[in-house]
This record gives structure tokens, C-alpha cells and sequence, in this order.
């Protein structure tokens, strides 16, 4: 039963890594089962912990939080260290997609210590990053280089190509972030030369997507575009559809930036049935505002509201409350429009 347990997982696991996020939740289920009849602690703790990795891909985040923290309990409690590093790590990167920042980096510290205590180098490198990331957001930039230099040399001595090319494409993010584009592009280069090298192919189209949208940002849509094209077709190739609405989302921002809303309508309806598939509700709400505001500014105002009356419905339904007030607005000013 043991052997069966930890197939199902692993399946789960596949199903997750392709954004099939129900299926993988159908086999962790079967997988936790059995490992609790069996009474192996250390294996529940697994499948809890990948129960939590679904809802935080899906943007479930109060569901995440509590198979992290089932997870976590029964880690400290068996004394599995290096799996306790991890979950706290992940607490800590769903507590930043809450916007609780503090609550985010006390959770990336904690783990960062357990890491530095057990000597686990790869994990150091992933919380460095995430702390680094965190240091971003406060405009700590000193800081944040600090980690991500800090981290880069970690992944460089382990010959970690793969977390090489993350830490180059942060560095990228962050002189974006502070304006000098040409360093930025040379870092999404060489993570995009690297990623190649190792024929990353998520990574290549995720770098791909980040060049184009720094073109997109700096008004160079052809560059943009050739970028963001090629970011699609690698993720359409590897049936990676999380990234392959993401780029479609993009793409739908550009071709709005060249007034082309056809095409931009076709990029986010698509995305939104992609997102639909995925259970991924916080993108599924995104595209479909972006789509309202399109018809808003071709002052097809009855086709908007048609549009903002979903997006309440998903806002309401996973308990948005911030975007449920913000869409309530458009939805009353859309509706002044309409009775003028």
C-alpha cells in the first residue's frame, strides 16, 4: 500500500507540474488516505504540504495556509527539519500574495535559520531569494541585491544552472524595477542564454515573457512582440497552460497599447478559458475585468456590465473582498451610464 500511496502522489505531482490542478488534487487525495491509515506521518505531511501547493497556485490562499500549517505541525512534531524549511518557506510566499509582507518575511527568516542550521544550501538559496524579493517590495534594494548576489553565489558553487537562471532573471526584475533597462535586459539575457543551455523550457519561456514585457513597458511593441510570441508558443509546446494564459494576458495588454482591441479581446478570452480550466480564480477575475474595460472604452456599456457582473460573481465567491468593492463601484457607474 505504501508503494501505491507514493505513486498516486507522484502522479499528483505530474498532473500538478502541467496545471492540471484537479487531477492532481483527485490523487493527492487517494495518496493522503492511505498514508494516514498507514500511519506514516512523515508521508501525510508530504501530501498535506502538496495540498497546500495547489491552492496556493490557484490562488486559494486561506485553503493553502491551512494544509501548510497541518504540514508544518506534523514536521516539527517528527523532527523532519529539512521538510520543516520548506513549508515555512511556503507559508511565507503565500503570506506575500496576501500583501502581509511582515507576516511573509518573519516566515522566510524563520526558515532561512533552519536552512543555515542543517546546512541545506539549495533551500538557503530559494529563501535568500524570496527574502530578497520581499526587500524589493519595502524598496530595500540594497538588501534585496544582497540576498539575491548572496544567493546566486550559493546556486553558482552548487552548479545549480536552473536556480542560476532564476536569481539572473530577479536581478533583471530589480534594476527594472529601478529604471535601468539596459542592465535589466542584459540579466533576462543571460538567464534566457543560460536557460537554452540547459534547455529549461519553462524557464526559457518565463524569461521570454519577461523580455517581452520590459519591451511592452518601453513602447517597442514588434520587439514585444517577437518575445511574447515565442514565450507562447514554448509554453503551448510543453502544455504549460498557467503560463500560456499569462502570455496571452500580456499579449492582450500590448495589442491594447496598439489599439488593436480585437486582438486584444481574442488574447484575454482566451486566457480567461484557460484560467477557468485551471481553477485559477485570481487570474479568471483579471482577464475578465481587463475584457470590461475594453468594452467600457468602446462605450459598450451593457456588454461591461455583463462582464463586471462576473467578475463579482468570482470576486464574492472566493471572498475578494477588496476587488468585490472596487468592481461594485464600476458596476454602479456603468449603470449611471446606462440609465443617462
Amino acid at each position: 500500500m505504501s508503494g501505491q500511496a507514493s505513486s498516486l502522489n507522484n502522479i499528483g505531482c505530474v498532473y500538478r507540474e502541467i496545471g492540471q490542478y484537479t487531477k492532481a488534487l483527485e490523487h493527492y487525495k487517494k495518496a493522503l488516505k492511505i498514508f494516514q491509515k498507514l500511519g506514516d506521518r512523515a508521508n501525510e505531511a508530504t501530501a498535506l504540504h502538496n495540498f497546500g501547493g495547489i491552492y496556493d497556485q490557484t490562488g486559494k490562499y486561506q485553503e493553502a495556509l491551512k494544509y501548510y500549517h497541518q504540514a508544518l505541525s506534523i514536521r516539527r512534531e517528527i523532527g523532519t527539519q529539512k521538510s520543516e524549511g520548506i513549508t515555512l518557506n511556503n507559508i511565507g510566499a503565500v503570506y506575500t500574495f496576501l500583501e502581509d509582507l511582515p507576516k511573509a518575511l518573519q516566515y522566510y527568516k524563520d526558515a532561512l535559520s533552519l536552512h543555515r542550521e542543517i546546512g541545506d544550501l539549495a533551500s538557503q538559496s530559494t529563501t535568500l531569494n524570496n527574502i530578497g524579493h520581499i526587500s524589493f517590495r519595502y524598496r530595500d534594494y540594497t538588501t534585496a541585491l544582497e540576498c539575491y548576489q548572496e544567493a546566486l553565489v550559493i546556486a553558482s558553487k552548487m552548479g545549480d544552472r536552473n536556480t542560476e537562471a532564476t536569481l539572473l532573471s530577479n536581478l533583471g526584475l530589480l534594476n527594472a524595477g529601478l529604471k535601468d533597462f539596459e542592465k535589466a535586459l542584459n540579466y533576462y539575457e543571460l538567464a534566457l542564454a543560460l536557460r537554452r543551455e540547459i534547455n529549461a523550457l519553462p524557464g526559457q519561456a518565463e524569461t521570454l515573457y519577461l523580455i517581452g514585457d520590459l519591451y511592452c513597458d518601453l513602447g517597442n511593441y514588434s520587439k514585444a512582440q517577437n518575445y511574447l510570441q515565442e514565450a507562447l508558443a514554448i509554453s503551448q509546446k510543453i502544455g504549460d497552460r498557467l503560463s500560456e494564459s499569462d502570455t496571452l494576458s500580456i499579449l492582450g495588454l500590448m495589442y491594447r497599447h496598439l489599439k488593436e482591441d480585437d486582438k486584444a479581446l481574442k488574447c484575454y478570452q482566451e486566457s480567461l478559458v484557460i484560467c477557468k480550466q485551471l481553477g485559477n480564480h485570481i487570474s479568471e477575475l483579471q482577464n475578465i475585468e481587463y475584457i470590461g474595460e475594453i468594452f467600457i472604452e468602446l462605450k459598450q456599456h451593457s456588454k461591461a456590465l455583463k462582464y463586471y457582473q462576473q467578475a463579482l460573481a468570482v470576486a464574492r465567491e472566493q471572498g475578494y473582498q477588496n476587488n468585490e468593492d472596487k468592481i461594485i463601484e464600476i458596476i454602479n457607474q456603468i449603470n449611471n451610464r446606462l440609465s443617462t
